[in-house]
């Protein structure tokens, strides 16, 4: 009876969080948003009705995944405020590829994905279609009217990005125009919407004043002790990542001194020998998974691997980006991040009624990126490097990398650090000088970092919570310990927060009660 009221209250709450439509576009007016605001305390009040007592432990990580939700609606709504102070809030349209479960920063709803839809159109995608393209005038008009937030870097984003958003949309026109020609006229009145809020961005852009993009030290610890159930606040996770680029480094000029007798790793001569070290790369990488029992995930990256046909010339070694320095000298550092693809995977056969559906305001973070960035490592350890010894220093680089870039996002929000700040620390805490200051990688993230505060911080700090749940879990079972059974449990708990899947694994709850959770 209890469970059944945990998967009511997941539907019932899931279709009150999309906002109300006018004119076919979600109303994120204040007066809507308060509105809506208004009506939370209810779904509250039925979560805290429910009989803790009659459900398990996994069905009480369910009912507490609702309520990190909700949190993460009351944060946006007090806090965050994206609509406000951010115009990429209001993109037009979305890329349709991932390898995460939801989108790396915040954007409205019912956003159009063109690369998502099959032309001709059934029935259900036409009737979207049309309200999508129908509410883009309407949305862009109430959106001049929202954005009351001066944050100038925000709007420099927006601005880069409107005109490749209005040719999306020109080539869904032609795309439209044999089958469904009567909403072409739609796509066009999207368009012309579009190059005016373009003009009016570029106007608002050379009037104001830069005021700052960081969130600050309250709002981020309201966030992950409330959204996201991290139990390290703002300065705590200061410490960490400032541990973890010290140790990342130590441990870098370690492995070289270890290796000074041993040739250094070459750049391939050709494609064709890049495509055989890629090779390779993908059959250790299958190979050790099966070693270490990892049956399931090994089959599955077996599937996915194909020998590598690519014919293209080498990129010129000053047009590398940091990863493009390490995956062209050894492939394996890289392998275990593919496993957000197996998360993926996982999520499309889940059978399970609340975690098949992705987390909303990124609750899944510190677990996905944080699991991805621990695995490299605990691959490298657990001896998938082995046969080129020195594809161990690239680990650790890569470790560094993030540490640092996280390290400068968070004193954005945290102390007042511009963007330039943040970007000149990564850059000169990136070992190798193989991060471009004025690269695309590094512009993109922090572009992501900078509008999703909690991302950069959650590859190192949810790395550093998968290894105290690995010694938890190694201090409970001893002997019986394996590790290709921790990573099976600890997949199988989906993408919830760590500190969740740390209380059903371990029955520890001493994180949440920290958090007031319990």
């Amino acid at each position: 009876m209890a469970y059944q009221q945990v998967l009511q209250l997941f539907e019932d709450w899931r279709a009150f969080e999309e906002p109300v439509k006018t004119h076919d576009a979600p109303d994120y007016s204040p007066p809507a948003r308060d509105a809506q605001f208004a009506q939370l305390a209810q779904y509250r009040k039925r979560a805290d009705a429910i009989d803790l007592g009659e459900l398990n432990r996994a069905q009480r990580v369910d009912l507490e995944m609702i309520r990190c939700e909700m949190n993460g609606f009351e944060y946006y709504h007090r806090f965050f405020r994206p609509w406000e102070r951010d115009p990429c809030y209001y993109n037009l349209v979305r890329g349709g590829g991932n390898d995460i479960p939801g989108w790396h920063v915040p954007h409205m709803h019912n956003v159009l994905i063109p690369a998502w839809l099959k032309v001709p159109l059934d029935d259900d995608a036409y009737k979207k279609l049309k309200q999508q393209l129908s509410g883009i005038p309407h949305l862009l008009a109430q959106a001049k009217t929202n954005l009351v937030g001066d944050h100038k870097y925000f709007y420099t984003c927006a601005i880069s990005g409107k005109q490749h958003e209005i040719g999306v949309l020109q080539n869904l026109a032609e795309r439209l125009r044999e089958h469904h020609p009567e909403l072409v006229e739609k796509v066009e009145a999207a368009i012309a919407a579009g190059e005016d809020f373009l003009a009016w961005l570029e106007k608002r852009h050379a009037e104001m004043d830069d005021c700052g993009v960081g969130i600050g030290i309250e709002a981020y610890n309201w966030s992950m002790m409330h959204v996201h159930r991290v139990p390290y606040d703002w300065h705590q996770q200061e410490d960490i990542l400032q541990r973890e680029l010290d140790r990342a480094w130590a441990s870098m000029v370690l492995e070289e001194h270890r290796n000074r007798d041993l040739e250094p790793l070459c750049l391939p001569k050709s494609r064709s020998e890049q495509n055989q070290s890629e090779d390779e790369a993908g059959n250790v990488y299958v190979k050790h998974l099966r070693d270490m029992g990892l049956a399931e995930l090994a089959d599955w990256a077996e599937r996915r691997h194909k020998p590598p046909t690519d014919d293209r010339p080498l990129t010129p070694l000053a047009d590398y980006s940091f990863f493009h320095h390490v995956l062209i000298r050894n492939q394996l550092p890289l392998r275990p991040h593919q496993i957000h693809y197996f998360d993926l995977y996982q999520q499309s056969i889940d059978e399970h009624p609340i975690r098949r559906h992705t987390p909303l305001y990124q609750t899944w973070l510190f677990r996905c990126e944080g699991f991805a960035t621990a695995f490299e490592e605990l691959l490298m350890q657990s001896g998938l490097e082995d046969s080129v010894p020195r594809a161990r220093e690239l680990v650790h680089i890569c470790a560094a990398f993030r540490a640092a870039r996280a390290l400068g996002a968070l004193r954005v929000h945290g102390k007042g650090w511009t963007l330039q700040q943040a970007t000149d620390f990564a850059v000169k805490y990136t070992p190798k000088g193989w991060l471009k200051p004025d690269g695309d990688l590094l512009t993109a993230d922090m572009n992501t970092y900078l509008r999703q505060p909690e991302y950069g911080p959650s590859y190192t700090v949810g790395k550093v919570q998968v290894e105290r749940l690995i010694a938890d879990r190694a201090e409970q079972l001893r002997d019986d310990f394996s590790l290709g059974a921790f990573f099976k449990d600890y997949l199988a708990c989906g993408m919830i927060p760590a500190s969740l899947i740390r209380w059903e694994m371990t029955g520890k709850d001493d994180e949440l009660k920290k958090m007031g959770v319990m």
